[in-house]
């Protein structure tokens, strides 16, 4: 299998899954309180949403790389 076959398909599956679960999760830290040598910080978890249709572009982007790998190697 070619690199670029691998590659298409790795990027499908990322298309998918962002279809299936359509957020990223991740966190925030910010500063709250600095007394002297004292800090205090606060961590909040976020989830940043992916639209279906970026979702929708990367998916068929990795399909075509597939597709591309197939009709190159002819």
């Amino acid at each position: 299998m070619s690199g670029m076959k691998i590659a298409g398909w790795a990027v499908a599956l990322v298309g998918l899954g962002l279809l299936i679960y359509p957020s990223i999760p991740g966190t925030s830290e910010r500063d709250t309180v600095k007394i002297g040598p004292v800090e205090a910080q606060v961590e909040t978890k976020k989830a940043y949403p992916v639209p279906p249709l970026v979702s929708a572009v990367i998916l068929a982007s990795g399909a075509a790389l597939v597709v591309w790998a197939k009709r190159k190697k002819k």
